[in-house]
């Protein structure tokens, strides 16, 4: 995949640094009326959609391989554990 032709690191940061930008514009965009929040929205989506590959890019080049279905199984819980943790 991309993440491991680049490097997960750099994906995972562009992925961040997309994701947190359009977080804080998307209040910005509300006065300008539902299509610019949506577009907004989206564009946080697409670059939130860069952290998982990466991640799994990481975890490919990092941990040894008789770990790593352990290490991808924490990480995938852990992001379910934080969607529920940010609903309370």
């Amino acid at each position: 995949a991309f993440a491991d032709r680049i490097g997960g690191g750099a994906i995972l940061q562009v992925g961040v640094a997309g994701w947190s930008l359009f977080t804080i514009l998307t209040p910005f965009c509300a006065p300008h009326g539902i299509f610019s929040v949506v577009l907004c929205r989206a564009l946080m989506g697409l670059f939130e959609g860069l952290c998982f590959p990466s991640v799994h890019a990481i975890i490919g080049v990092h941990i040894p391989d008789r770990w790593l279905s352990l290490v991808t199984a924490i990480a995938t819980a852990a992001s379910y554990v934080g969607t529920i943790a940010g609903y309370w």
